[in-house]
Parts: C-alpha cells; structure tokens; sequence
C-alpha cells in the first residue's frame, strides 16, 4: 500500500498538508483498521449519548499506543459510520471541512490498514462510488427534512446537507 507514514510532530498533528485520497470506510472497518466509537470522555472512558455526530475514530494505532487497554472496551456507534464516513473523505484538503480528520488521524487509518496488509483497492474507494453515496445521503436527508416530523438533530442535518452539496458541486465540477 502506498501513502504519507511520516512521523508525527506537534506542528503537523493538526495540520491539512498531506496529499489525500478518499478512504473505504467500510472497508476498513470490515477489516477492522478503524472503528468508530462513542465520543471519548478524555478520561479513557466514553460519552454515551445518541447523538450521531459526536464519535470518535479510532485507529490500531491509538489501541496500540493504550498500554491500559482501555480503548479497545470502547463500544463501537454505528450510528455514526456513515457521517463519520463523509466526515473523513471531506476533510481538509479534500473538501474544506476544517474538524476530525486532520493529517495524524489521516496517517493513522493509512498505517493501520498497512499493518493489517490492506491493499489501495481495498483502502480507497473510488469516485464514482463515493459521489453515488453523497447523492444517496443528500435523498435520505432531504426526507429527513421535509417530513412533517421535527427532529432534535435538524441542524447539524442542516448543515450535513450543505457540506454534501457543496461536496457534490465540487465533484461535478473537477469531472467537467
């Protein structure tokens, strides 16, 4: 498998300056080189809450690096897959989301599918793919929004919506 294993650094942890390609979330999680858990608390535990926005990605790096093993108890969100999925793929440089997946974290998922011998085609998904899952998440929450049911979560709907158009303009664009 090809990508960036460069050493983590403070300056870089946060940082949007590696070259990116678009990451078979599912995949990864089926081969089980990231999870997708309940928010950490910061403490080694979790915030259980049923808001699917707030999650935390973590890599066989982070498990690694948990000399207490606490990590490995966290249980997995599967609510939040398909955000975090779109969450991921959108970050920085990609697409302009400025939160989650900086480059450490980026790193993070490329070593540990790496470490598990994750090839590209079962790491990165292609185009063509991915834009047929933005399209198929903006119905879902075009739906979600015109139905005559309130929901708590509206706004961060709101504002996966726009992320998604602009996601899918920017798509149509660089095919044009």
């Amino acid at each position: 498998m090809t990508g960036p294993f460069v050493k983590s650094s403070p300056e870089t942890e946060d940082s949007f300056t590696v070259p990116r390609r678009r990451l078979n979330l599912p995949n990864l999680l089926r081969k089980k080189a990231v999870r997708i858990t309940h928010q950490a608390d910061g403490k080694g535990g979790v915030v259980r809450n049923g808001d699917r926005t707030l999650f935390t990605i973590v890599t066989i790096i982070n498990e690694q690096a948990d000399q207490a093993g606490l990590i490995k108890q966290w249980p997995d969100k599967p609510e939040s897959y398909e955000l975090a999925f779109l969450i991921i793929n959108s970050s920085k440089p990609n697409l302009g989301d400025e939160e989650l997946c900086g480059d450490e974290k980026y790193r993070q998922i490329l070593q540990s599918a790496n470490q598990i011998k994750m090839n590209d085609d079962e790491v990165y998904i292609s185009d063509q793919d991915y834009t047929s899952i933005v399209n198929k998440r903006i119905k879902t929450i075009e739906a979600i929004l015109s139905s005559q049911m309130t929901t708590y979560y509206a706004d961060s709907y709101d504002k996966e919506l726009l992320s998604l158009y602009d996601q899918r303009e920017r798509m149509q664009s660089q095919a044009a």
